[in-house]
């Protein structure tokens, strides 16, 4: 397991607590209280989904493009058959 996946495990375990807290009667929290931990819940939900992702490299039509075996491919504009 690498540094993000444990920062993204440790953020859904987070956000699985948070609520628990909310609605647990005997935590009693000051109304400040729960509109911070309910914005912490949202954000960390939030970065548990978008981490982790990487955007996917885009070659221009025509230039050499590396396969998943390491060879070189080279990308052509096609026409959809109809």
């Amino acid at each position: 397991m690498n540094k993000s996946n444990l920062v993204t495990v440790i953020i859904v375990i987070a956000s699985a607590i948070i609520p628990y807290l909310l609605i647990e009667k005997d935590v009693p929290l000051p109304p400040i209280g729960i509109v911070i931990l309910t914005a912490a819940n949202i954000g960390l939900t939030a970065y548990a989904r978008l981490s982790g992702t990487t955007a996917v490299p885009v070659a221009e039509v025509g230039t050499p493009a590396q396969t998943p075996a390491g060879d070189t491919a080279t990308v052509t504009a096609t026409t959809p058959k109809p």
